[in-house]
């Protein structure tokens, strides 16, 4: 999600989602920080926001904007493409996928989010495509695995074919329940790319990003 979450996220990870039963939900900015690991994703709890680029996760102080601790995999390691994070229970669950790379594998790794530790990985192997966020939401996992139009694949065949995008449901020990495609008005959105970043709202709506038009969908 590297454009939109450079423009938006920079500027709104410390904003609060305000909604009311006769009003919309809306946006209020009430800080702004540069943040350099803000390049994919972001996720956050009560205090702190966890800003994702690849191989790193920054943990930064929401007042203040003071990095409060960091976790860096190896240029070689397993770890290659983390493209977004949610909290939980004092945990921290990246997509991460192998993109560019053929043929795609995913799996959802999983920090300590007081230690910034590397505490486990739960792998999908060569399944549906290329993990880009999860949620979990009324019980269950929420998430979407990306294909794309681009000539990332072999003999610079598209990576995997933009219409080939799936939201997946998944039990809280990830068995599959149900999945759904992306409608072509959505897919149009997201150019030669994908559906790169999701959250379910507290006002029981799910939004959607793509990779690089600067729009949240609702």
């Amino acid at each position: 999600m590297t454009r939109f979450i450079q423009a938006l996220c920079a500027a709104f990870f410390v904003a609060g989602l305000s909604t009311s039963a006769s009003a919309a939900s809306r946006l209020e900015q009430i800080g702004e920080f540069a943040i350099p690991e803000a390049y994919q994703g972001v996720g956050v709890d009560d205090r702190y926001f966890y800003a994702v680029h690849n191989r790193i996760i920054a943990k930064y102080d929401k007042k203040t904007g003071k990095l409060a601790g960091k976790w860096e995999g190896p240029k070689d390691g397993p770890i290659i493409h983390l493209d977004s994070a949610m909290l939980m229970d004092g945990k921290i669950y990246a997509a991460h996928s192998n993109y560019p790379e053929w043929p795609m594998t995913s799996s959802l790794e999983i920090f300590d989010a007081a230690s910034m530790k590397h505490i486990g990985t739960h792998s999908f192997g060569i399944n549906w495509g290329s993990l880009t966020w999860a949620d979990f939401y009324n019980g269950h996992w929420w998430m979407t695995f990306a294909n794309y139009d681009v000539p990332y694949g072999p003999n610079k065949t598209p990576y995997g074919h933009k219409l080939a995008t799936q939201m997946i449901k998944l039990t809280a020990d990830f068995r599959f329940v149900e999945a759904w495609v992306m409608p072509k008005v959505l897919l149009d959105k997201f150019e030669r790319m994908s559906n790169s970043g999701g959250s379910w709202g507290p006002d029981g709506y799910l939004y959607l990003t793509g990779h690089d038009p600067a729009e949240v969908y609702k």
